[in-house]
């Protein structure tokens, strides 16, 4: 594996837009388990309620964090 330094921007963007797409992905495939009954999917319980979900910062921090961090990191080696 390459160095983070040889790495070409497009490379960054690429592995950032990837995380940030299985992130998504993930997300709707949640949602979508979460809302079975309501899509007329479901064949039986749809559970006890006990898992709950809420938006918040840390939230959003998963999807976009990492990505920001490997583009500052990234910028940093190139400039070294």
């Amino acid at each position: 594996m390459k160095a983070l330094r040889d790495w070409s921007f497009t490379r960054v963007l690429l592995v950032s837009a990837g995380w940030v797409l299985l992130c998504v992905l993930v997300a709707v495939a949640y949602l979508s388990f979460q809302f079975r009954e309501l899509l007329g999917d479901s064949t039986g319980s749809v559970g006890i309620g006990a898992v709950s979900f809420d938006v918040n910062v840390l939230t959003l921090a998963i999807p976009l964090l990492p990505p920001i961090v490997l583009i500052v990191a990234w910028s940093i080696a190139r400039w070294r």
